[in-house]
């Protein structure tokens, strides 16, 4: 079944950013803490990748370089999000 959140782009100083995945979320995607294979969409932009375990139980879903880019994305700028698991991987 299909989750849809919107989250707030945090973006480390590495240059790489995400959004945390409410914990409803990872749940109804299967929980744990492992990475979470996903499929759905960010900002409209088809996604297919993993969940990434953050290391204290939350986990987080990348948002592109170029997709923050093309939509002047900034720290803090809520997100949608619709995904699911994949169960083809």
């Amino acid at each position: 079944m299909r989750e849809a959140f919107t989250g707030r782009l945090i973006i480390e100083a590495n240059g790489d950013g995400y959004v945390i995945t409410p914990a409803t979320v990872v749940a109804a995607l299967g929980g744990g803490r492992a990475r979470i294979p996903i499929v759905g969409s960010v900002l409209g932009h088809d996604y297919r990748s993993s969940t990434r375990p953050l290391g204290d139980g939350r986990h987080g879903i990348r948002v592109y370089k170029a997709v923050r880019d093309q939509h002047r994305l900034k720290a803090g700028d809520g997100v949608p999000v619709e995904v699911e698991r994949d169960l083809a991987r």
